[in-house]
């Protein structure tokens, strides 16, 4: 019996069609999976390849195995220079594809002449605001640089303005495929604006091309017109701000929950409540584990409180809800009987209360330094003597600092008046070292990983009256950022007491130098010699940073043509200015004349001086 003969599917194609933007056609090639692989050649040089996938329905009857053989490829900007070119379209096995009407070669070679320009894309949207608006562009070849488009404006055959199209436009860039930068906007002159109607042509400038949607018949209000307009917006603007105040007494009146600083006393209460509230559920869910509560050190160096204030304070620690703590009272030597009889009556009735009383008065920070020697806590808490804690301070505090991996942790705070009243809360940033430089924004509740603070180094009593503005500036000169943690939560309440920074800063007027000179050190250690003055007579600073060397100025001067008093403005710039870190900018706008070309060409001979050229009407903010 004789066997069946096999017939063998060869390669196939065509190229259909070639057009100013895309050549198009088909190809089968039974040895590729995942269509043919096309290659496109100008003049004999490789301009591009292409898979053959596109649906070709019209192919369904000439006994090809699938319809997904078509492709369509964008002609370079090499090709599309409007000169002729002998384009061949071959297989990957080098079999050529012929060409469905032969251009001048022969089947498989095709000659073809490809203009520079893609169609004009275009759109005039109107008048939009009083400017005309709209865009215009084309699409992009392969390899080309895109470049906006002159619009020339034409007004019964005059040009009466030109401008570039280069307004950022993503709508029209979308949806046509052309440049983002297409977009357009012109004020008619003034001379249009008097109530007449008028008619303008839009055009490329390069080709003369009509934009869509040109001409455009416009007519606006007359001068009288308009200030009768403008007088009615005036009218509205009158009503809308009497409207507002209505509101605004309106809601005076209505019973709504309060919002200025001068209720926050009330609000504060309600807000105490709540934190306590989240912390005892917290408690109760995530209590701490009995062999992982760390000793906190909680230090308040004393010296003449007022006894009331005092017992407050001391009430304040005792009542937190961390117990794993020790209060460490250093009496500086305050020579008190009443004030003595108390400090022992208080490390009597609490072990958790230590005392140490000194035989010399040594200062705010020599007697916190003798509590810093005294603590036995991983952990350090900064503590004034007639302040307040909230009950939930050290517990809040604390666990941050062990889920974040702090080493210094402070909260936000408040103030407290003898009558009871809070006020002035200070809801602080986050860790800020600029800030920090030019006031003491950290200030209470400070807790510091014991190990930290005494590689930072004791207390220093030059900087009295901001030793712990000092203290905050060495802690940063030793533990990294990321380790000092802001707790947003209001857990200190600063007393207000005559003769306290509370009060006033200019109780405590040395705090203020010495707060200066606090940070002049700490800038001093780090390398950077500069000067640092008080601002407005308060613990605020200006660090005043001195020129390793002279930075560059530039000096920006736009122009338009009048090129001979630019050249003297320049000239004269350039010989009486001392300063040798200059450089000069020119910013040509559109000049015309050839006598600014010139000098042009003779001012960028001074290495000094460049010039700009904006190809735009004159807008002397954007040129600037």
């Amino acid at each position: 019996m004789a066997a069946k003969k096999q017939h063998t599917i060869l390669s196939r194609g065509c190229v259909d069609t070639v057009t100013d933007e895309y050549l198009t056609g088909w190809g089968f090639d039974p040895a590729q999976a995942g269509g043919a692989a096309i290659f496109l050649f100008a003049d004999g040089t490789l301009i591009g390849n292409v898979r053959c996938t596109l649906d070709r329905e019209d192919l369904v009857n000439v006994g090809l195995p699938t319809q997904n053989v078509g492709f369509k490829f964008q002609l370079p900007a090499a090709v599309a220079d409007g000169k002729p070119h002998e384009l061949t379209a071959r297989f990957a096995s080098g079999q050529y594809l012929e060409f469905t009407h032969s251009l001048g070669i022969g089947e498989t070679h095709a000659l073809v002449t490809v203009e520079q320009h893609l169609p004009l894309l275009s759109y005039v949207d109107g008048l939009v605001g009083g400017m005309l608006t709209g865009w215009v562009g084309r699409r992009m070849r392969p390899g080309s640089t895109p470049a906006p488009i002159d619009i020339a404006i034409i007004q019964e055959g005059t040009e009466i303005a030109r401008f570039k199209a280069g307004v950022y436009r993503p709508d029209a860039a979308k949806v046509m495929g052309i440049p983002p930068h297409c977009g357009f906007t012109y004020r008619p002159p003034t001379r249009l604006r008097d109530g007449q109607a008028y008619r303008l042509h839009l055009v490329a400038a390069d080709t003369g091309e009509n934009l869509h949607g040109s001409p455009v018949s416009f007519q606006y209000p007359a001068a009288h017109h308009e200030t009768r307009i403008a007088q009615l917006v005036n009218i509205v603007d009158q009503l809308t701000t009497d409207l507002w105040r209505v509101k605004r007494d309106l809601l005076q009146i209505q019973s709504v929950e309060p919002m200025a600083l001068a209720d926050y006393n009330a609000w504060s209460a309600r807000y105490r409540s709540a934190l306590h509230a989240r912390r005892a559920a917290h408690r109760k869910e995530h209590p701490w584990p009995q062999d992982r509560r760390p000793l906190v050190s909680i230090l308040c160096p004393v010296y003449r409180p007022a006894l009331s204030d005092f017992r407050a304070a001391v009430a304040s620690v005792l009542a937190q809800t961390y117990a794993n703590f020790e209060l460490v009272l250093v009496d500086d030597n305050s020579r008190v009987p009443e004030l003595s009889a108390v400090l022992n009556e208080m490390a009597a009735s609490d072990p958790r209360v230590r005392l140490v009383t000194l035989k010399a008065n040594a200062g705010i920070s020599g007697a916190t330094n003798r509590a810093i020697k005294e603590a036995k806590g991983q952990y350090i808490a900064l503590f004034d003597h007639d302040d307040l804690l909230d009950p939930v301070a050290v517990d809040v505090l604390l666990e941050a600092m062990i889920q974040r991996g702090a080493r210094v942790a402070y909260s936000d705070e408040d103030k407290i008046d003898a009558a009871g009243r809070f006020s002035d809360p200070n809801l602080k940033s986050d860790w800020n070292h600029r800030l920090a430089m030019t006031q003491n924004y950290v200030c209470h509740f400070l807790m510091i990983e014991a190990e930290a603070l005494r590689t930072a180094g004791p207390f220093n009593a030059d900087y009295d009256g901001a030793q712990d503005h000092d203290l905050v500036l060495r802690l940063a000169e030793t533990v990294p950022a990321a380790e000092i943690l802001h707790v947003p939560e209001v857990l200190y309440h600063w007393r207000i007491t005559p003769g306290s920074t509370a009060s006033s800063i200019g109780a405590k007027s040395y705090a203020i130098q010495a707060g200066a000179n606090a940070v002049r050190d700490h800038l001093k250690r780090r390398g950077h010699a500069v000067r640092v003055k008080p601002i407005a007579g308060i613990t605020m600073y200006e660090v005043e940073w001195p020129f390793r060397n002279e930075p560059l100025v530039t000096v920006v001067i736009p122009f338009r043509d009048q090129a001979a008093m630019t050249e003297r403005c320049l000239q004269a710039l350039l010989r009486v200015t001392r300063y040798k870190a200059l450089k000069v900018v020119l910013v040509d706008n559109w000049s015309a004349a050839p006598a600014t070309a010139a000098f042009c060409a003779r001012a960028v001979q001074d290495e000094r001086v460049t010039v700009m050229r904006v190809e735009e009407p004159f807008n002397y903010s954007r040129l600037n």
